[in-house]
Protein backbone atom coordinates (compact mmCIF):
# COMPACT_ATOMS: atom_id res chain seq x y z
CA UNK A 1 0.00 0.00 0.00
CA UNK A 2 1.59 3.48 -1.34
CA UNK A 3 0.50 6.70 -0.49
CA UNK A 4 0.45 8.92 -3.70
CA UNK A 5 3.87 10.41 -3.94
CA UNK A 6 5.30 6.72 -3.40
CA UNK A 7 7.28 7.62 -0.86
CA UNK A 8 5.94 6.00 2.26
CA UNK A 9 4.56 2.14 2.37
CA UNK A 10 1.88 0.08 4.40
CA UNK A 11 3.22 -3.25 4.85
CA UNK A 12 0.91 -6.08 6.23
CA UNK A 13 2.39 -8.89 7.65
CA UNK A 14 -0.06 -11.70 8.92
CA UNK A 15 0.04 -12.96 12.01
CA UNK A 16 -2.82 -15.22 13.09
CA UNK A 17 -4.12 -15.33 17.58
CA UNK A 18 -1.25 -17.53 18.94
CA UNK A 19 -0.02 -18.03 22.69
CA UNK A 20 1.69 -15.01 24.04
CA UNK A 21 5.36 -16.58 24.13
CA UNK A 22 4.96 -17.32 20.58
CA UNK A 23 3.51 -13.73 19.70
CA UNK A 24 6.43 -12.56 21.45
CA UNK A 25 9.19 -14.58 19.83
CA UNK A 26 7.49 -13.66 16.25
CA UNK A 27 7.39 -9.93 16.85
CA UNK A 28 10.81 -10.20 17.85
CA UNK A 29 12.21 -12.10 14.64
CA UNK A 30 10.23 -9.33 12.52
CA UNK A 31 11.56 -6.54 14.60
CA UNK A 32 15.14 -7.98 14.04
CA UNK A 33 14.53 -8.16 10.13
CA UNK A 34 13.85 -4.69 9.99
CA UNK A 35 16.82 -3.39 12.17
CA UNK A 36 19.03 -5.44 9.68
CA UNK A 37 17.66 -3.87 7.05
CA UNK A 38 17.35 -0.56 8.22
CA UNK A 39 21.51 -1.20 9.06
CA UNK A 40 21.99 -2.56 5.64
CA UNK A 41 19.88 -0.77 3.40
CA UNK A 42 19.59 3.01 4.51
CA UNK A 43 19.09 4.51 0.57
CA UNK A 44 15.31 2.87 0.21
CA UNK A 45 14.41 4.46 3.29
CA UNK A 46 13.54 3.63 7.29
CA UNK A 47 11.05 1.30 8.25
CA UNK A 48 9.35 1.44 11.59
CA UNK A 49 9.62 -1.14 14.53
CA UNK A 50 5.87 -3.46 13.85
CA UNK A 51 2.86 -2.54 15.34
CA UNK A 52 -0.05 -3.52 15.31
CA UNK A 53 -2.21 -6.00 18.22
CA UNK A 54 0.68 -8.39 18.76
CA UNK A 55 2.99 -5.94 19.16
CA UNK A 56 0.80 -3.72 21.63
CA UNK A 57 -0.08 -7.20 23.68
CA UNK A 58 3.50 -8.12 24.02
CA UNK A 59 4.71 -4.81 25.13
CA UNK A 60 1.55 -4.51 27.44
CA UNK A 61 2.53 -7.94 29.06
CA UNK A 62 6.29 -6.37 29.10
CA UNK A 63 5.28 -3.29 31.18
CA UNK A 64 2.76 -5.46 33.24
CA UNK A 65 5.67 -7.97 34.12
CA UNK A 66 8.11 -4.76 35.11
CA UNK A 67 5.60 -3.28 37.29
CA UNK A 68 3.59 -6.49 38.93
CA UNK A 69 6.23 -6.76 41.64
CA UNK A 70 6.16 -3.60 42.90
CA UNK A 71 2.54 -3.64 42.59
CA UNK A 72 2.58 -6.86 44.88
CA UNK A 73 4.60 -4.86 47.32
CA UNK A 74 2.53 -1.82 47.35
CA UNK A 75 -0.52 -4.25 48.27
CA UNK A 76 1.62 -6.55 51.44
CA UNK A 77 2.50 -3.15 52.77
CA UNK A 78 -1.01 -1.57 52.70
CA UNK A 79 -2.51 -4.77 53.95
CA UNK A 80 -0.30 -4.88 56.68
CA UNK A 81 -1.06 -1.08 57.63
CA UNK A 82 -4.81 -2.16 57.91
CA UNK A 83 -3.75 -5.40 60.20
CA UNK A 84 -1.88 -2.71 62.40
CA UNK A 85 -4.69 -0.35 62.74
CA UNK A 86 -7.51 -3.29 62.92
CA UNK A 87 -5.57 -5.78 65.49
CA UNK A 88 -3.33 -2.51 67.16
CA UNK A 89 -0.46 -5.25 67.76
CA UNK A 90 2.65 -5.97 65.77
CA UNK A 91 2.41 -9.63 66.64
CA UNK A 92 -1.12 -10.20 65.68
CA UNK A 93 -0.95 -8.51 62.22
CA UNK A 94 2.60 -9.45 61.41
CA UNK A 95 1.62 -13.21 62.15
CA UNK A 96 -1.33 -12.86 60.03
CA UNK A 97 0.64 -12.07 57.09
CA UNK A 98 2.46 -15.25 56.91
CA UNK A 99 -0.66 -17.07 55.48
CA UNK A 100 0.09 -14.43 52.57
CA UNK A 101 3.54 -15.19 52.00
CA UNK A 102 3.18 -18.88 51.80
CA UNK A 103 0.48 -17.68 49.39
CA UNK A 104 2.53 -15.95 46.99
CA UNK A 105 5.38 -18.63 47.18
CA UNK A 106 2.66 -21.32 45.82
CA UNK A 107 1.61 -19.29 43.02
CA UNK A 108 4.25 -20.11 40.52
CA UNK A 109 3.66 -23.73 41.44
CA UNK A 110 0.06 -23.18 40.12
CA UNK A 111 1.22 -21.85 37.40
CA UNK A 112 3.33 -25.17 36.64
CA UNK A 113 0.89 -27.79 38.12
CA UNK A 114 -1.82 -26.23 36.45
CA UNK A 115 -0.44 -25.53 32.87
CA UNK A 116 -1.14 -22.22 33.36
CA UNK A 117 1.00 -19.45 30.98
CA UNK A 118 2.23 -16.27 32.30
CA UNK A 119 0.18 -13.98 30.74
CA UNK A 120 -1.92 -10.74 31.15
CA UNK A 121 -4.49 -12.08 33.15
CA UNK A 122 -2.40 -14.37 35.37
CA UNK A 123 0.41 -12.09 36.18
CA UNK A 124 -2.22 -9.97 38.26
CA UNK A 125 -3.02 -12.40 39.91
CA UNK A 126 -0.96 -12.15 43.02
CA UNK A 127 -2.13 -8.57 44.05
CA UNK A 128 -6.04 -9.83 44.19
CA UNK A 129 -5.00 -13.21 46.05
CA UNK A 130 -3.30 -10.70 48.68
CA UNK A 131 -6.70 -9.11 48.63
CA UNK A 132 -9.13 -12.08 49.00
CA UNK A 133 -6.70 -14.19 51.16
CA UNK A 134 -6.18 -11.89 54.00
CA UNK A 135 -9.81 -12.22 55.24
CA UNK A 136 -9.22 -15.80 55.82
CA UNK A 137 -6.29 -15.15 58.28
CA UNK A 138 -8.32 -12.20 59.34
CA UNK A 139 -10.69 -14.52 60.68
CA UNK A 140 -8.64 -16.97 62.49
CA UNK A 141 -7.13 -14.33 64.21
CA UNK A 142 -9.40 -12.20 65.70
CA UNK A 143 -11.63 -15.23 66.86
CA UNK A 144 -8.34 -16.31 68.81
CA UNK A 145 -7.83 -13.03 69.78
CA UNK A 146 -11.01 -12.83 71.56
CA UNK A 147 -10.69 -16.46 73.13
CA UNK A 148 -7.60 -15.84 74.19
CA UNK A 149 -9.13 -13.35 76.99
CA UNK A 150 -10.39 -16.11 79.45
CA UNK A 151 -8.57 -19.64 78.37
CA UNK A 152 -5.39 -20.78 78.10
CA UNK A 153 -4.04 -20.93 74.57
CA UNK A 154 -4.24 -24.06 73.33
CA UNK A 155 -7.62 -24.06 74.25
CA UNK A 156 -8.49 -20.97 72.53
CA UNK A 157 -7.09 -22.34 69.53
CA UNK A 158 -8.92 -25.58 69.11
CA UNK A 159 -12.28 -23.25 70.21
CA UNK A 160 -11.01 -20.73 67.71
CA UNK A 161 -10.35 -23.38 64.64
CA UNK A 162 -13.92 -25.64 65.51
CA UNK A 163 -15.71 -22.36 65.06
CA UNK A 164 -14.28 -20.58 62.30
CA UNK A 165 -12.69 -23.14 60.17
CA UNK A 166 -16.24 -25.08 59.51
CA UNK A 167 -17.48 -21.93 57.80
CA UNK A 168 -14.41 -20.56 56.22
CA UNK A 169 -14.43 -23.65 54.55
CA UNK A 170 -18.22 -24.09 53.21
CA UNK A 171 -17.46 -20.56 51.88
CA UNK A 172 -14.86 -21.72 49.68
CA UNK A 173 -16.38 -24.49 48.44
CA UNK A 174 -19.35 -22.45 47.64
CA UNK A 175 -17.24 -20.29 45.91
CA UNK A 176 -15.51 -22.72 44.09
CA UNK A 177 -18.49 -24.87 43.16
CA UNK A 178 -20.61 -21.73 41.66
CA UNK A 179 -17.16 -21.06 39.41
CA UNK A 180 -17.63 -24.58 37.85
CA UNK A 181 -19.57 -23.06 34.80
CA UNK A 182 -16.30 -21.09 34.15
CA UNK A 183 -14.55 -24.77 32.58
CA UNK A 184 -17.39 -24.50 30.13
CA UNK A 185 -16.04 -20.87 28.98
CA UNK A 186 -14.52 -20.90 25.38
CA UNK A 187 -12.34 -17.97 25.92
CA UNK A 188 -9.24 -19.53 27.83
CA UNK A 189 -7.38 -16.39 29.05
CA UNK A 190 -10.22 -15.53 31.20
CA UNK A 191 -10.91 -19.12 32.03
CA UNK A 192 -7.20 -19.77 32.77
CA UNK A 193 -7.53 -16.18 35.29
CA UNK A 194 -10.65 -17.32 37.34
CA UNK A 195 -9.24 -21.13 37.67
CA UNK A 196 -5.62 -19.91 39.05
CA UNK A 197 -7.99 -17.59 41.38
CA UNK A 198 -9.88 -20.52 42.57
CA UNK A 199 -7.09 -22.33 43.34
CA UNK A 200 -5.67 -19.47 44.80
CA UNK A 201 -8.54 -18.84 47.03
CA UNK A 202 -8.66 -22.69 48.06
CA UNK A 203 -4.92 -21.90 49.44
CA UNK A 204 -5.32 -19.09 51.22
CA UNK A 205 -8.28 -21.09 52.97
CA UNK A 206 -5.67 -24.27 53.75
CA UNK A 207 -2.92 -21.65 54.58
CA UNK A 208 -4.67 -19.26 57.29
CA UNK A 209 -5.99 -22.63 58.43
CA UNK A 210 -2.95 -24.55 58.97
CA UNK A 211 -0.51 -21.70 59.27
CA UNK A 212 -1.79 -20.10 61.95
CA UNK A 213 -3.08 -22.94 64.11
CA UNK A 214 0.53 -24.13 64.38
CA UNK A 215 2.32 -20.33 65.19
CA UNK A 216 -0.11 -19.63 67.69
CA UNK A 217 0.36 -23.04 69.30
CA UNK A 218 4.35 -22.74 69.87
CA UNK A 219 5.25 -23.62 73.23
CA UNK A 220 2.09 -25.35 74.11
CA UNK A 221 0.27 -22.13 73.37
CA UNK A 222 2.48 -20.30 76.23
CA UNK A 223 3.79 -17.48 73.59
CA UNK A 224 -0.09 -17.00 72.93
CA UNK A 225 -1.03 -16.74 76.73
CA UNK A 226 2.36 -13.57 77.02
CA UNK A 227 0.28 -11.50 74.12
CA UNK A 228 -2.78 -11.04 76.27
Amino acid sequence: MLNKDYNKTLIYIEMPIMPLKETKRSVSSVNQIIRQYNTEIKEYGEISQLAGLAAITVELNDMLMDQQLRFMFISLILVYLCLLIVFRSFRYASFTMIPILFLLIWQPSMLVLLNIPLNISTITVSSIAIGVGIDFAVHITERVREEIKDKSGLKAIKIALSRKSPSLAEATIALIGGSIPIFLMEYEMISQFIILILFMLAFACISAILCLASIYSARNGKLLEEWR
